[in-house]
C-alpha cells in the first residue's frame, strides 16, 4: 500500500504562478517532478522563497 504523502515544500520565489481559489486555497504553477496523483493526496502545499526561510504560503 502507497504511503501517504503529507506535504509538499517547493521553493517558488515570489509567489510565481500562483492562483487564489478561495476559502484558503490556492494553485501553484508548472511543476514537472511531482505527479498529479502526489500532488492532489498531500495534505498541504508549502511554498518557499529560498530553502533556508519559512513557507510565505501553505
Amino acid at each position: 500500500m502507497p504511503r501517504k504523502l503529507l506535504g509538499i515544500h517547493l521553493i517558488c520565489k515570489d509567489g510565481l504562478h500562483i492562483q487564489e481559489l478561495g476559502r484558503g486555497r490556492f494553485k501553484s504553477g508548472y511543476w514537472k517532478k511531482i505527479s498529479e496523483q502526489s500532488a492532489s493526496s498531500a495534505e498541504y502545499l508549502a511554498l518557499h522563497n529560498q530553502k533556508s526561510l519559512p513557507s510565505y504560503k501553505q
